[in-house]
C-alpha cells in the first residue's frame, strides 16, 4: 500500500503509467474507506464490544492510525477524488501533519473543485491573514463572476510583479486560475486574447497542459482556425493526447474534426468525432472518481458532439433543414441556462464558419441572431452587439435581424430608438412574415414606455388578435394584453 501511494504521479512521464497508477490508488482509497466505515460500525455496535474483540479492534485502530493521511490527501487530489482529500487534509491537520498555511492553501482548492462556496467563505475567514494576497482571494470565490474575474485579473498581476525576478510557479498558477474562470463563463475571445499577451510577454513560450485544455476549448467554440491549429500543435507536445479519456484527448480530437471538417476531410472528421466520444465515454465511466462539475461538463460535451456529427455530412438544403429542426427540438428541451445554451449555440456557429458547404455557410447570419437573443436574454449585452452587428455586416436585412437590433436597444435603454425602428417597419409596404411580433412588441413598448396613446395601443393589439391563421400564441398574448387594458 504504501508503495503505491509513494509514487509520485506527476513524476511518470508515460499517461498509460499514469492511469495504471490511479488505478492501484483508486483500489487502496477503497480499501481504507471500508476499513474506516467498518471500525466505525463496530464501535456503534455494543455486541462487539465485548474482550473476543478487542484484538481486532486494536489491529484495525492501529493500522487507521499509522494511515500515511497526508500522503493520502495528496494522492486522493491528483485522482480527483476530492472528498476524500478533504477529509484526509483534516485528519492530518488535526494530527500536525500539516502547517495551518499548507493546510488552507490545499483544501481551498479542494473546496473550489466541488464548487462548495459556503465552505470555500468558511475556510478564508478563519485562515486568512491581512495581506494583499489573502484579501484578492476573497473576492475570487464571490457568486459575481465579474468579481472573480476582477480579483482573479489583479492576481495574475500581482503574482506577474512578485515573482518578474525569480520562480514563476504562483504566477502560473493565477493565469491558470484566471483561464478557467474565463472558460467557466464562455469568455472565449477572452481566453484567447490573455494567452497571446502572456505569450507576447515570454522569450520562450511554453504552455502548461491546463493552458492549452483551456486554448482548445476557446478556439473550438469560437470557431477561429487559426487558433485552432495553433493550439493542436501545442497539444502535440504532449503524449496525453494518446490517453483515451484524458481531458487534453478529449479537446484535442474535438479540435481536429473541425480542422478536418474545414478541410473538407470528412472521414477523417467523422474518425475524429467518435474517437472524441470514446474519450469521453471512458471518462464519464469513471464518474465516481470525478467531480460533478466536471461529470455536467462532459455530459455537455457529449451533447456538443453530436451536435457535431449531425451537422457534419450536409449535401442538400433540405437535409440542413431537417437537422437544424432536430437541434431547435433538442434546444427547446434543454434547461435554459446560460452556459449550456450558449455553449451548443457557440458550437454550431464555429461549424457553420468552417464548414465546406455553402448550403451550412449561408445559415451563418441567422445563427448569429439567435447568438444576439440568447446573449441579451442572459444579459451579456455588448457580446450580444458584437453578433448582431456581425450579422448585418454578412449583408443580412431581414426584419428578424431588424427586430433583435431593435430588442438590443430597448435592453440597453435607448428605448426611442428601438420604437423609431419597430414603426419603420411596420410602416414599410415589404411582407414581412414575423408582422405579427414586430406589431405586438411595439404595442407593448409603447405601454411600457408611455410613449402612445391608449387607442394607439389598444388598435395595435386589436391588429394581433384578430390575425386569422397566425401564431396561436402571439394571438393569445394580444388577447390578454387587450383585455387587461380594458378591464
Amino acid at each position: 500500500m504504501n508503495t503505491i501511494l509513494n509514487q509520485d504521479l506527476d513524476e511518470l512521464s508515460n499517461d498509460s503509467m499514469v492511469e495504471s497508477l490511479k488505478a492501484c490508488c483508486r483500489t487502496v482509497f477503497s480499501l481504507v474507506d471500508y476499513f474506516r466505515e467498518w471500525f466505525s460500525a463496530r464501535k456503534r455496535d455494543k455486541k462487539y464490544s465485548g474482550s473476543a474483540f478487542s484484538e481486532e479492534h486494536y489491529k484495525i485502530e492501529k493500522f487507521l492510525k499509522n494511515l500515511p493521511t497526508e500522503l493520502l490527501a495528496l494522492r486522493t487530489a491528483q485522482c480527483n477524488s476530492y472528498e476524500r482529500a478533504i477529509f484526509n487534509l483534516e485528519q492530518s491537520y488535526v494530527s500536525g501533519k500539516l502547517s495551518q498555511n499548507e493546510f488552507s492553501t490545499r483544501i481551498r482548492k479542494m473546496y473550489s473543485e466541488i464548487d462548495d462556496l459556503d465552505s470555500l467563505h468558511g475556510v478564508l475567514k478563519v485562515f486568512s491573514t491581512d495581506s494583499l494576497n489573502d484579501k484578492l482571494l476573497q473576492f475570487r470565490y464571490c457568486d459575481d463572476w465579474t468579481v472573480t474575474h476582477e480579483s482573479l485579473a489583479a492576481l495574475s498581476e500581482l503574482d506577474n510583479y512578485q515573482n518578474s525576478s525569480g520562480g514563476n510557479e504562483d504566477k502560473l498558477n493565477s493565469v491558470t486560475s484566471l483561464l478557467k474562470c474565463l472558460d467557466d463563463h464562455c469568455e472565449y475571445d477572452q481566453v484567447l486574447l490573455k494567452l497571446k499577451n502572456f505569450e507576447g510577454g515570454q522569450q520562450q513560450f511554453k504552455p502548461s497542459k491546463d493552458w492549452v485544455v483551456s486554448a482548445l476549448q476557446a478556439s473550438i467554440f469560437s470557431g477561429k482556425f487559426e487558433e485552432l491549429t495553433k493550439w493542436v500543435g501545442h497539444a502535440e507536445e504532449f503524449p496525453s493526447i494518446n490517453s483515451i479519456g484524458s481531458e487534453l484527448s478529449i479537446y484535442y480530437e474535438f479540435a481536429q474534426g473541425l480542422i478536418t471538417l474545414h478541410n473538407n476531410k470528412l472521414n477523417d472528421c467523422n474518425r475524429h468525432i467518435n474517437s472524441a466520444m470514446r474519450s469521453l465515454g471512458f471518462a464519464l465511466s469513471l464518474s465516481k472518481e470525478i467531480s460533478h462539475i466536471k461529470i455536467t461538463n462532459y455530459m455537455l460535451l457529449l451533447h456538443c458532439i453530436y451536435d457535431f456529427q449531425c451537422l457534419v455530412n450536409i449535401d442538400s438544403k433540405r437535409s440542413f433543414r431537417s437537422v437544424l429542426d432536430l437541434l431547435r427540438e433538442r434546444s427547446d428541451n434543454t434547461p435554459s441556462e446560460y452556459k449550456i445554451n450558449w455553449k451548443t449555440h457557440s458550437l454550431r456557429k464555429s461549424i457553420e464558419i468552417l464548414h465546406p458547404s455553402s448550403i451550412v455557410r449561408d445559415h451563418l447570419s441567422d445563427t448569429l441572431v439567435e447568438a444576439s437573443e440568447i446573449l441579451r436574454k442572459s444579459g451579456r449585452l455588448d457580446m450580444a452587439a458584437k453578433n448582431i452587428t456581425t450579422a448585418l455586416s454578412l449583408g443580412n436585412s431581414s426584419s428578424k435581424v431588424d427586430l433583435e437590433f431593435a430588442n438590443l436597444l430597448w435592453a440597453q435603454g435607448e428605448h426611442a430608438q428601438a420604437l423609431k425602428m419597430l414603426q419603420s417597419l411596420l410602416n414599410s409596404n415589404d411582407s414581412i412574415s414575423d408582422r405579427n411580433l414586430i406589431q405586438l412588441t411595439y404595442s407593448s413598448w409603447l405601454e411600457d414606455s408611455a410613449a402612445g396613446s391608449y387607442d394607439q395601443i389598444t388598435n395595435g393589439y386589436e391588429t394581433v388578435a384578430n390575425t386569422r391563421g397566425g401564431d396561436i400564441q402571439l394571438i393569445s398574448k394580444a388577447h390578454y394584453c387587450l383585455g387587461r387594458l380594458l378591464w
